[in-house]
């Protein structure tokens, strides 16, 4: 198996570019397409909630990193941790995304 120095991918003596799939970040061109039209669904569904005026201030939370940490315009959002709910985050791996995909 090859290793490339500066990507995550392997690939195997019979030049099959999946090796060690579930820990490189290669995805087969059926899983990337499931990704896409995953992003697709998601994007559409956002425009329409901005579009139909659905826009909520709940920024993110994952461990200890928030949204606000990084915001611009905390000071014209009126967020208020104590009383707004965040949209809470937990850290996800391509294992977790390939079942999410693989499920649909």
């Amino acid at each position: 198996m090859k290793e490339s120095t500066f990507y995550s991918f392997y690939v195997k003596k019979d030049n099959d570019p999946y090796g060690r799939y579930a820990t490189s970040n290669a995805l087969t061109p059926a899983h990337f397409a499931r990704l896409l039209d995953w992003a697709r669904d998601n994007i559409i569904r956002l425009a329409t909630d901005i579009v139909s005026g659905r826009i909520e201030s709940k920024p993110y939370h994952r461990g200890s990193e928030r949204g606000c940490m990084f915001c611009e315009y905390m000071g014209v959002c009126h967020f208020d941790w104590q009383i707004n709910d965040y949209n809470f985050l937990r850290s996800a791996g391509k294992s977790d995304l390939i079942e999410k995909l693989d499920s649909k």
